[in-house]
């Protein structure tokens, strides 16, 4: 299968952040546990939360995603005040199939 390119739009899990997900409300899980709002993805043996854009994707939809990323974990755990500017960007392949996924307009992304 050949590999696909991605970009990655997240924060790395720190303490705060695995508190705030092991702590989510059942009513709130499927934020995290649904990779249509948010992604968790292991890079260099470290842990991101957050959501996966196609190769192509420009800098305005780079700065919704990491706006939408931090609004979401901000639902999970209001205690969590993330802000977009600590957003990690991570560059990658994967060779998983997934459907890509719809941006706010509904256009296809991913």
């Amino acid at each position: 299968m050949a590999k696909a390119p991605l970009i990655f739009v997240g924060f790395e899990v720190d303490g705060l952040i695995a508190q705030a997900l092991a702590e989510c409300r059942e009513a709130d899980r499927l934020f995290i546990e649904d990779p249509t709002y948010l992604e968790q993805a292991q890079v260099d043996g470290r842990r991101y939360i957050g959501k996966r854009l196609g190769d192509n994707a420009g800098l305005d939809r780079i700065d919704d995603a990491a706006r939408n990323v931090a609004s979401l974990l901000g639902r999970i755990s209001p205690a969590l005040h993330l802000e977009v500017g600590r957003v990690r960007l991570v560059a990658g392949e994967t060779d998983a199939e997934r459907p890509a996924a719809e941006d706010d307009d509904g256009d296809r992304v991913g």
